[in-house]
């Protein structure tokens, strides 16, 4: 899997259209086999049309292959028209790799002292 973060910024009142092209782009993305099942979709609080998705494509390779499909290219190209500045502007990409974190759990002690009679 590869975890991705999309910023879409857009004028505030064609925030709706881009919801709704986002929700068209996973369906597209889905049926296309492209993405596992986890997405999230964010509205930054602070910043007024301002949309982050969270997704994460299956594999480097199926991230290229949705290059060469055309109904991803005519998703992404509506996308790129609601929002704003000129061709990708709006739109900001990013890819991670994830790391493995181990917690550990400090060794709890009661909150008070064992009786004499334990």
């Amino acid at each position: 899997m590869i975890p991705t973060l999309v910023t879409y910024t857009c004028p505030q009142d064609a925030e709706a259209a881009l919801l709704r092209i986002l929700a068209r782009k996973w369906s597209v993305f889905r049926n296309q086999h492209l993405v596992g099942d986890n997405r999230l979709v964010l509205r930054d609080a602070k910043r007024p049309g301002v949309i982050i998705e969270y997704f994460e494509w299956l594999s480097n390779a199926e991230s290229k292959r949705a290059h060469t499909l055309h109904e991803v290219n005519a998703v992404w190209d509506e996308l790129d028209a609601a929002t704003i500045g000129g061709r990708w502007e709006g739109i900001q990409i990013a890819t991670y790799e994830p790391i493995e974190i181990r917690l550990t759990t400090p060794e709890r002690k009661p909150p008070y002292p064992k009786p004499n009679w334990v």
